[in-house]
């Protein structure tokens, strides 16, 4: 199986949820409003605006995280004065 067709099969049912929403299969069938469009992009953009900053820092504190491990840290070792600058 191609990486592609496993994407396929794996996000199938998050694909078809996407698809089931209202505005969505409007837009794709040519019947949404300029109005609806507007407040749909503005909507998104505000989601996206708030949540890629949030999954950059989860993801810098999971790779500080990651290096610490790697340097032999344990999770144990970590204080909470050493974890207040992630905070």
């Amino acid at each position: 199986m191609t990486f592609y067709e496993r994407l396929q099969q794996e996000t199938a049912a998050e694909r078809n949820a996407l698809l089931a929403v209202p505005i969505i299969g409007k837009a794709l069938s040519g019947q949404v409003t300029l109005e609806q469009y507007i407040a749909f992009l503005t909507q998104a953009y505000h989601h996206v605006k708030h949540t890629s900053p949030l999954l950059m820092a989860c993801g810098g504190r999971q790779v500080l995280r990651t290096f610490r491990l790697s340097s032999g840290e344990s999770d144990g070792d970590q204080g909470s004065a050493s974890r207040s600058h992630l905070a």
